[in-house]
């Protein structure tokens, strides 16, 4: 899916790539607005990625990180 701009840049939707290169021959897939297809995309992402364990995770990774860097990693 690309992006495309529709009454002078007033609406936004994504299309299939083929449809814009080839045609609607090869790709007759409708024109998705903006809003619905990025809302869906964030929803699965809060969903699949954003899980409380998988931020609890990245919180420690991020926490361990700062003390390495602020060289309090206890190799000195």
């Amino acid at each position: 899916m690309i992006g495309a701009a529709a009454k002078s840049g007033k609406y936004h939707y994504y299309r299939c790539s083929n449809n814009f290169k080839v045609g609607k021959e090869i790709c007759s897939a409708p024109l998705v607005s903006k809003p619905k297809i990025e809302g869906f995309v964030i929803e699965r992402i809060k969903q699949k990625v954003l899980t409380d364990e998988n931020v609890t995770e990245l919180v420690k990774l991020v926490n361990e990180e700062v003390k390495i860097l602020a060289g309090g990693d206890g190799s000195a």
